[in-house]
């Protein structure tokens, strides 16, 4: 009798934490069918990307997969969790974001986002340091060469 019971709550805790968890995706799957998704629970990872913009109590922030980038709407305390922004020459934080996506998104005037409600930083980002190729580099001086010294050809050329 006991090990029926406990079969019967092993068996109920699995259904209810598979109906309770979001769905996996990426933004690539957002955009190709977001009418799969809309007004579900989604979990998605990425980069913040951009500028956080604070509304009153709540943030707007980018995320990106290195490919595509889509909106996340979230309280502004739970955006706080996030250090670095993705930009030149530096690294945004790593997220794993889970909220629900929303393809014409009625409090937003219709566009697409995802309002978070967990946000996770996997990987802390930070600056990022800038190589560069000197074989780039020398082309570009000699390029500047030959111009500089075609401009004084010009130039002497019109004092004849």
């Amino acid at each position: 009798m006991r090990k029926a019971i406990y079969i019967y709550v092993l068996i109920g805790l699995t259904a209810w934490c598979g109906f309770a968890s979001a769905e996996p995706v990426c933004i690539k799957d957002l955009i190709k069918d977001g009418s799969a998704y809309d007004g579900k629970r989604i979990e998605l990872e990425g980069e913040v990307i951009g500028h956080l913009m604070k509304r009153g109590d709540f943030a707007w922030f980018n995320i990106s997969d290195g490919n595509n980038a889509m909106g996340v709407w979230t309280t502004y305390d739970a955006a706080n969790a996030i250090q670095y922004l993705g930009r030149h020459a530096v690294n945004g934080d790593f997220l794993l974001i889970e909220g629900v996506f929303h393809l014409k998104c009625p409090g937003h005037g219709g566009d697409t986002d995802i309002h978070a409600d967990k946000i996770t930083v996997l990987k802390s980002g930070g600056p990022r340091v800038l190589t560069y190729d000197d074989r780039k580099i020398n082309i570009i001086i000699f390029l500047t060469a030959i111009l500089i010294c075609l401009y004084i050809i010009k130039i002497l050329k019109r004092s004849r």
